[in-house]
C-alpha cells in the first residue's frame, strides 16, 4: 500500500491521474452526448435532414448545423384593429409634410395629428419652406422595422424622406424625420 501510495503521489503518478480523468471526462461526454457535438439530431430521436427549417439540420457544406448563428427573425409591426399600419400613417404624414405652401400654423397643425409629442415640439421651430421636396414619387416602403417601431422611405421628387414610426398599441406616429437628397 505505501508503494502505490508513493507513486500515486510522484509527478509520475499525478501526471497518469490527470490523463485518466481526462479520458474519463471525454468518454462520458461523449456518451451523454455533450463534448463533440454536431450529432445531426434535434433530440428527438430522429436525425434532421433537409435544413428546411431555420436553423435545423445540415449547412451547405454538409456540416451538422445546431442552431440558429444569425440574427433572429424581424416581427412584424403591430398594427391594432382599424388603425392604420406605419406605411399609411407614413404616407398620410408625407402628404402634409409635403403640402407646405400654406400658412405654417395649418401646416403645422395637420402635422400634429401624425406626429409624437417629441417631434411635434421640433416642428413648432420649423419653417414650411425649408421642406426640401414637393410631391411625392413612388410608394412609401417599409424598411428596418419591429414590433413597435418602424423605418418608412418616401421617394420624393428631389430625394427620399425618411420617417421614423412609434407604435404604442393604439396607433402609429412619426416620431422622426430624415432626408437624403437625390445623388
Amino acid at each position: 500500500m505505501r508503494r502505490v501510495l508513493a507513486f500515486v503521489t510522484s509527478r509520475y503518478g499525478l501526471a497518469g491521474l490527470v490523463a485518466l480523468l481526462i479520458i474519463v471526462i471525454v468518454v462520458v461526454g461523449r456518451v451523454a452526448g455533450v463534448v463533440g457535438g454536431g450529432s445531426g439530431h434535434d433530440g428527438g430521436g430522429a436525425p434532421v435532414t433537409g435544413g428546411t427549417e431555420a436553423g435545423v439540420g445540415s449547412t451547405e457544406s454538409g456540416a451538422p448545423n445546431d442552431g440558429p448563428t444569425g440574427a433572429r427573425p424581424t416581427p412584424s409591426p403591430v398594427v391594432p384593429a382599424g388603425k392604420p399600419g406605419p406605411a399609411a400613417v407614413a404616407t398620410s404624414f408625407s402628404t402634409a409634410y409635403l403640402a407646405s405652401d400654406g400658412p405654417a400654423k395649418t401646416w403645422r397643425t395637420a402635422l400634429r395629428r401624425y406626429a409624437t409629442d417629441r417631434l411635434a415640439g421640433e416642428l413648432d421651430t420649423m419653417d414650411p419652406a425649408t421642406v426640401p421636396a414637393q410631391r411625392r414619387t413612388g410608394a412609401a416602403k417599409l424598411g428596418d422595422h419591429g414590433a413597435h417601431w418602424a423605418q418608412v422611405a418616401v421617394p420624393c421628387d428631389s430625394g427620399t424622406l425618411t420617417l421614423r414610426l412609434l407604435g404604442d398599441g393604439n396607433g402609429w406616429l412619426v416620431d422622426g424625420i430624415d432626408w437624403a437628397p437625390a445623388s
